[in-house]
């Protein structure tokens, strides 16, 4: 099975790809990589009293978080300046 996206389907493509072994290679253009660091850290501070682990949940979901698991399957990831 080959996992692609583009923009956020482009993220829950290397994160789905990371995690499910029926995935056999991904292709991601113009992923968000690091979700934590493109929320930021004040959009992360504003929710956290409303939604308690949010910032837990997206560093976890950062496709960042699981390269381990991308480096076993083939990656085309395609970036560019603007989306």
């Amino acid at each position: 099975m080959l996992a692609v996206g583009h923009s956020s389907a482009a993220t829950l493509a290397l994160r789905f790809g990371a995690e499910d072994p029926r995935v056999d290679a991904i292709v991601a253009f113009n992923a968000v990589t690091d979700v934590e660091a493109h929320v930021g850290a004040s959009t992360l501070a504003a929710v956290a009293p409303v939604a308690p682990g949010a910032a837990e949940a997206l560093r976890a979901s950062s496709p960042l978080q699981h390269v381990d698991q991308l480096r076993a399957k083939p990656v085309f990831l395609f970036h560019s300046v603007e989306d």
